[in-house]
Parts: C-alpha cells; structure tokens; sequence
C-alpha cells in the first residue's frame, strides 16, 4: 500500500532511529497540507530515505505519532490485532511479576 510522504529535514531522522516515537512539526521540510488530521503518512529523511510510518495531526505540535518502522508493515486491522493482543500479552506478564502487598 502507498502512503503520502513527508520529509524531515537534514538529520532529523537521527532520534526516530534510536527509538523516539513522534515528530514535532519543526522537523518537517514543510507541513503536509495535503493530508488530512489523522491521515497515514510515510516518513522520509532529507534524502528520501523512509524511516518510518504513522499518523499526522496538524492541530499540535506532535505532527506524527509514529506506529511502525517497517516499510512493508500496513496499518490496517491485522496490524491493530496484533498490537492488541501484544499489550494484552505484555500485562499479563507485568501483572504476574507484581510483588503481592504485604498486611
């Protein structure tokens, strides 16, 4: 599936490579007008290299709250499944490790 693009600009792709999860708008080349509030957009670095994947809001400063980087991971409801079930997973085992309260 093909997503409208949006570029960083030069090096800020570096902290979404480590891990961070969001793009403020200042590290856009220029806010993508073209996609709607809540729209899916590819993340691409200044030399158009894809570095993730995720949804935009133009009403804050978070612009993209990323959601994978995979290129060939869709977000579709397979791929909301599978996150599901992967919180669920996780809480489980959270809870299970919870030292019991003592009294």
């Amino acid at each position: 599936m093909h997503y409208p693009t949006a570029s960083l600009k030069p090096h800020k792709e570096q902290s979404l490579l480590g891990g961070h999860l969001w793009i403020f708008s200042g590290a856009l080349q220029q806010p993508p007008r073209w996609i709607e509030a809540g729209g899916l957009v590819d993340v691409k670095s200044a030399t158009g290299q894809f570095v993730a994947r995720g949804y935009y809001n133009p009403q804050t400063d978070i612009a993209i709250r990323l959601l994978t980087h995979d290129v060939e991971e869709a977000i579709d409801s397979e791929f909301l499944r599978r996150r599901v079930h992967s919180a669920m997973e996780l809480r489980q085992v959270l809870i299970r490790s919870r030292p019991m309260p003592i009294g």
